[in-house]
């Protein structure tokens, strides 16, 4: 059974019975079951396929901060000959964002 309720619009003063509809109960989600467990020697071999994996990357992470662009950066550089593979922002955006801040400012004085 669904409770009635009455609703007054203030507009018109007209009383309106609304129903309150239940809401659909919602299903509890854990964590999926665990059919079996992993064998120790299993879970050794993939730590050190991973381990070995990461030792082979030549590359790195460097971490600076632009004072110019007010930005933190992040590059991933190749180790062996030092070639920036990616960087975080990218070269281009931090350019835009220094163009964009000096149109700003030279848009301020002149209308200050």
């Amino acid at each position: 059974m669904v409770p009635e309720v009455t609703a007054v619009l203030a507009a018109s003063a007209v009383e309106v019975p609304i129903r309150k509809t239940e809401e659909p109960k919602r299903q509890e989600k854990g964590p999926p079951p665990v059919s079996k467990e992993v064998p120790k020697e299993k879970i050794q071999q993939l730590v050190e396929d991973a381990n070995t994996s990461i030792r082979n990357m030549s590359t790195r992470l460097s971490f600076t901060y632009d004072s110019k662009a007010e930005r933190n950066i992040i590059r991933i550089v190749d180790s062996e000959t030092g070639k920036v593979i990616r960087q975080i922002p990218p070269e281009e955006m931090i350019r835009l964002s220094e163009h964009i801040k000096e149109v700003i400012g030279a848009l301020v004085d002149k209308h200050a």
